[in-house]
């Protein structure tokens, strides 16, 4: 599926080019991601076309602040092609970018989460990745225990949107 990232003002689209290992065709270039990790405190560490940076990350709904070697950006994220319906249903179930396994589950059903709190770690291609909350809602289910694999796609998360005051 593409993506459009925004940082600063301008729009980048993104496409996955393989799986194993990562590789991302961001506009022109395309770019190796050996090793990514994000700990709960939003610290993350990444090896980038085999540069190894560290840094820190911030995300609240679309938005993805980054600050890395003493630079910070704010990262807007969109998907294409996809109808407003289908963005309101996604933003409700939290859906595997790619198959792995679950580490961690930092949530539990009835809990009342804000948009960037962490819901599960998983594990995929060595790497391990905090998938967070996309928006502020209350856990309704959460669908595989720690140590349970998945495939892309699946349905790891689901929430119930909170409405605003």
């Amino acid at each position: 599926m593409s993506q459009t990232v925004i940082i600063g003002e301008r729009s980048y689209p993104v496409e996955v080019v393989s799986r194993r290992p990562l590789r991302l065709r961001v506009g022109g270039g395309v770019h190796s991601f050996e090793t990514i990790s994000c700990s709960p405190t939003g610290e993350i560490r990444l090896t980038l076309d085999g540069h190894a940076y560290q840094g820190w990350r911030y995300s609240q709904g679309d938005e993805v602040h980054v600050r890395v070697n003493g630079r910070s950006v704010v990262v807007h994220l969109s998907r294409l092609g996809e109808d407003e319906a289908a963005q309101d249903h996604a933003k409700s179930d939290v859906h595997a970018e790619m198959p792995g396994t679950i580490v961690a589950v930092e949530c539990k059903p009835g809990q009342e989460v804000n948009a960037g709190d962490l819901l599960l770690t998983m594990e995929s291609m060595k790497m391990q990745i905090g998938i967070v909350a996309p928006h502020k809602g209350v856990v309704k289910a959460v669908h595989f225990p720690v140590n349970a694999a998945f495939d892309r796609a699946a349905l790891l998360v689901s929430l119930e949107p909170l409405e605003a005051a």
